[in-house]
């Protein structure tokens, strides 16, 4: 069972069998199909939405006449916000019929890696020919968020920490490229910043101390740990279940991307300005 289920609204569904009848509804009876055929097979997506851009896609085979036969499912939360502007690389996600997005040039420091939810499209598109991403809307579903206080700061402050940003995310790329040089200026600042939290980390909160971060988590390579400020909240319902959930978006590392949340996991009440911590499953559409 997938277990992300609950940020979009199912948090009462702890098995397979619980959820049965509603992937019973969407094989009879979806809302939409995609499905690709190759010759007396067929294969694609069928997809309920239960709200604002959240719902369940299940990903079928057809043989011949005979029935559809259910590989996975997923929850999904489609983002309109931009999260990357420039080109991304696909490969399969070991041995399912799915896909993964890879980010290079994402300004991270580690490849940024998500689950492509609009699969059937770009499959659809590289049998025609080469296919180029130009982008993604990327979404992180997630099960367990803290809202924090932000660090006050003047506008000044704001201002040099994103020139800072800017630059470091400048040496980052170069670095990649072998720049012999910007990596040796990153290694010195990692060293000077290590000594500068060393000396302060008994004094203060590490939270006072870290404004962002987005790192991995776990084994698998589209689960990471965030943290960063949040610019927009939405309130969402699943309108089969009833759940409550909230929709971020936030600012981190430079990134703009969105999160979805049930609200019985998240602690604190989230408004722009505030800062968001979870762990999180991303999820992408590409833009070609």
């Amino acid at each position: 069972m997938n277990t992300y289920l609950r940020a979009i609204g199912f948090s009462g569904v702890r098995s397979n069998a619980q959820l049965r009848p509603v992937l019973d509804h969407i094989l009879n009876d979806p809302e939409t199909k995609i499905l690709m055929c190759e010759g007396e097979e067929a294969k694609g997506y069928f997809t309920q939405s239960f709200g604002d851009n959240i719902g369940i896609k299940s990903y079928v085979e057809y043989q011949g006449e005979g029935p559809e036969r259910e590989e996975y499912y997923f929850p999904y939360a489609d983002s309109k916000t931009l999260t990357i502007d420039g080109s991304c690389e696909v490969e399969r996600k070991g041995d399912m019929n799915a896909l993964l997005g890879m980010c290079e040039d994402s300004g991270l420091p580690i490849s940024l890696i998500f689950f492509v939810s609009n699969a059937m499209e770009y499959i659809s598109r590289s049998h025609r020919g080469p296919v180029k991403v130009t982008g993604a809307y990327i979404t992180g579903l997630c099960t367990e968020g803290k809202v924090l206080l932000p660090v006050r700061s003047t506008v000044m402050q704001r201002q040099l920490a994103g020139v800072v940003a800017s630059k470091q995310a400048g040496l980052v790329e170069a670095a990649k490229d072998g720049d012999e040089k910007a990596m040796e200026t990153l290694a010195m600042d990692d060293m000077r910043l290590t000594e500068e939290v060393a000396g302060r980390i008994d004094k203060e909160d590490i939270y006072s101390l870290i404004d962002t971060y987005f790192m991995p988590s776990g084994m698998e390579s589209d689960r990471y740990s965030i943290f960063g400020q949040i610019t927009l909240v939405e309130q969402l319902e699943n309108i089969l279940t009833g759940e409550d959930l909230w929709r971020l978006t936030l600012k981190c590392n430079g990134l703009d991307f969105t999160v979805v949340i049930n609200q019985k996991d998240l602690l604190g009440q989230p408004a722009p300005g505030l800062r968001f911590k979870g762990d999180v499953w991303l999820q992408g559409i590409l833009r070609f």
